[in-house]
């Protein structure tokens, strides 16, 4: 060792950019160890010695230090010197490497036979275990032995004249040294090596981008098994945890970046909450919310302040329908960005959830009229408005919006957002058109598209595979050749917009508007193909609602209905959601129908109150609501819900207008008869049947 023959003084050698240096005098009579190791640290860095010499060799003492007789109990002040020593040069940015034996050899084992006893080999093994087990997360690189050849050749080989004798002791004590050597070795590389990364920092670092990019890679390629293997699986702060887990490298470089590199440990803390975040989305999109809620809360751990993370959980408590906690993020949010304009969006949508409407209008209108072409907060309120059954208070912010840019005519999402309000306000070409202006933008294109395919598919928004209204279309509406073409026409528009998608990785929404295609063509192939591949996905994703939808829509299309009511039974234990929520409604409302063709009314009232509990603007759920009433000859009710069906439908069905008509007739509301009657011929005067059973008996009833 170099440890100087004075107490209290110590030497350092320089080589090839490594300082080499014994923090403990192994020459004082007492065991003392030496002080002055911090002001060592202190003199090279202001002599600059830490600016090109980054690694520092330390050499433990074996005989004074750590473990005075080479066997039994370990100096635990010694051990705790050498703790100190570490976390000294890594608080000074310089990354230590320990030699863990220099030619000290204990005297108890130099009793013993030296390199000559095999029984060095186990006493060196436990006292390399005791080191690595000590300082293992501290420390980069570790070196068995300083120059073997000398202390074998040099130790042994000298001391015999004769030749013979001279192999044979270099010998045994080569051999002796390899196989300590080879212990030490597989112990690290066995026992510790993947618990502790037996890597410079600097490289940890560089793995843990590599992993977080590789992982990034995959998930664009959907490859999700391989994105989620490639990030650590559990939490990251629980040190248990990451003594199980082989690869936890982020946790591991925190810990040690705050030791060798405290600059870096903000950067160090953001990648570990990426990680967090990539770990939370890929859950959330497998709908385990509660995980993602976890890991988003672990991400938030290592950036407290990230408004994003903190955006993601209320979103997610949102989506649970915990209300409260969602509420708390939101506050918690906007205490600290008040003008964090998504926390805002997403306050007043929590507000209409809570059925406190005033306070959600506050919020948009304070957020709309600071900004009026906010299109996503804009967007929003739309949908809000057509759940909370207020689709006429629209136009107004739409206005402000078109009013706010002398090129919003040709703004993406303005567009957006109006194709929204004209759809769900009945009428869907107008709503094409709109869409297909923001089909081409990057940020509004895909929303776009989605919403194209669904109108392509359904127009008309009806109930796919009801039973209830086929007949009295049958008889109102001509079925002919023509019609049946445009149906196909627009089956072959929705196929091509759907390869137009850029989904994000394990959305599988494009493959259920896939397969919904498939049945919008009403061939037996193409059907049982279509619920073939729903019966996957639910198999995937056990109670998928848009695949439990898909399958049931398809058994009805098939004439199989009790295979549909079993499936839609399913989705009835469903709580609602804002992701499911148009598959719930279209489950609702398609369990409702079956239950009204076998006379079971009150369940299907039950089933349409949940409609229009979350989307009061559900046209179809008031006509089926009217329907009942008209069956059990509640004329007055009836009318009342065909009103609703007919003011959201934008006044533009005729079939509902008849029915309206009829029930005002029945209930002898005559003049509101006659003027539907004449609403409905205006807009469709090649709709006679409505003047012979309605109009014409309306007026002769006033004239009696």
């Amino acid at each position: 060792m170099t440890a100087s023959n004075t107490p209290g003084v110590v030497s350092f050698g320089l080589s090839a950019k490594v300082l080499t240096y014994d923090s403990a005098s192994s020459t004082c009579k007492t065991f003392e160890f030496s002080s002055t190791y911090p002001g060592l640290v202190s003199l090279l860095a202001a002599a600059d010695w830490w600016g090109w010499a980054k690694h520092f060799k330390l050499q433990l003492s074996w005989t004074t230090t750590i473990q005075p007789l080479g066997d039994g109990p370990f100096n635990t002040e010694g051990l705790q010197h050498y703790h100190n020593v570490v976390i000294a040069y890594n608080e000074a940015g310089v990354s230590v490497m320990v030699e863990l034996y220099h030619w000290d050899l204990p005297q108890a084992l130099q009793d013993l036979g030296e390199w000559f006893n095999s029984t060095i080999v186990d006493k060196l093994a436990i006292y390399a275990d005791t080191c690595f087990q000590e300082y293992g997360l501290k420390v980069n690189q570790w070196i068995t032995f300083h120059d073997p050849y000398t202390f074998i050749y040099g130790g042994y080989g000298t001391k015999y004249i004769a030749l013979v004798l001279m192999i044979l002791t270099v010998y045994k004590a080569a051999c002796n040294f390899l196989l300590a050597h080879a212990a030490v070795f597989y112990k690290c590389k066995n026992s510790y090596k993947t618990k502790q990364k037996g890597a410079d920092l600097d490289t940890l670092m560089e793995h843990a981008k590599l992993m977080v990019l590789l992982s990034k890679v995959h998930q664009k390629k959907n490859n999700l098994e391989a994105a989620i293997d490639l990030l650590p699986k559990l939490e990251y702060a629980n040190p248990e945890i990451f003594e199980m887990e082989t690869k936890n490298v982020p946790l591991l470089v925190l810990k040690r970046v705050q030791l060798e590199q405290p600059d870096a440990i903000t950067i160090q803390k953001q990648l570990a909450a990426d990680i967090c975040v990539q770990m939370a989305k890929h859950v959330e999109g497998q709908r385990d919310y509660e995980k993602a809620i976890k890991f988003y809360k672990e991400a938030l751990v290592y950036n407290e302040n990230d408004s994003k993370v903190m955006l993601e959980v209320a979103n997610l408590y949102l989506t649970t329908d915990d209300l409260d906690a969602c509420q708390h993020q939101l506050m918690t949010l906007l205490k600290n960005e008040k003008e964090n304009d998504a926390a805002t969006i997403m306050l007043a949508d929590l507000m209409f959830r809570k059925n406190d409407y005033d306070a959600a209008m506050f919020h948009f209108q304070q957020l709309l009229q600071l900004k009026p072409d906010n299109y996503e907060a804009l967007a929003r309120l739309v949908d809000l408005m057509r759940r909370s059954g207020k689709l006429e208070e629209v136009p107004k912010f739409l206005e402000l919006a078109e009013h706010a840019s002398a090129r919003s005519a040709m703004e993406p999402g303005f567009n957006y957002c109006k194709g929204l309000h004209v759809w769900y306000t009945g009428n869907p070409t107008e709503a094409l058109k709109l869409f297909n202006k923001a089909r081409k933008d990057s940020d509004w294109g895909n929303l776009s598209t989605y919403n194209m395919i669904e109108i392509c598919l359904n127009p008309d928004n009806e109930t796919v595979g009801g039973e209830v209204f086929e007949s009295e279309e049958d008889g109102s509406v001509s079925q002919d050749k023509d019609k049946s073409d445009s149906e196909q026409m627009a089956v072959r528009t929705a196929e091509k917009l759907l390869k137009e998608l850029k989904p994000k990785a394990g959305d599988i929404r494009p493959k259920l508007l896939e397969n919904m295609a498939l049945i919008a063509t009403k061939q037996k192939a193409n059907i049982e193909k279509a619920l073939n591949a729903f019966m996957e996905i639910s198999t995937n994703e056990r109670d998928h609602v848009g695949a439990l939808y898909g399958m049931a829509a398809a058994y009805m299309v098939l004439k199989q209905t009790p295979r549909a009511r079993n499936q839609l039974k399913r989705v009835g234990k469903n709580n609602w959601t804002m992701t499911d929520a148009e598959d719930l409604e279209k489950s609702w409302l398609l369990l409702a129908d079956i239950y009204i063709q076998s006379g079971k009314y009150d369940m299907a009232t039950e089933l349409l109150k949940r409609c229009l509990q979350h989307n009061n603007s559900c046209c179809k759920a008031h006509e089926y609501m009217g329907y009942i009433m008209e069956k059990e000859q509640s004329y007055k009710d009836a009318a009342q819900n065909y009103e609703a069906a007919w003011k959201y439908g934008n006044k533009n069905n005729p079939v509902i207008g008849y029915k309206l008509g009829f029930n005002y007739l029945k209930a002898k509301r005559f003049v509101d008869a006659i003027d539907i009657c004449h609403h409905v011929l205006g807009n469709h005067p090649n709709y006679p049947k409505i003047r012979k059973e309605i109009l014409d008996k309306s007026r002769a009833s006033l004239r009696v």
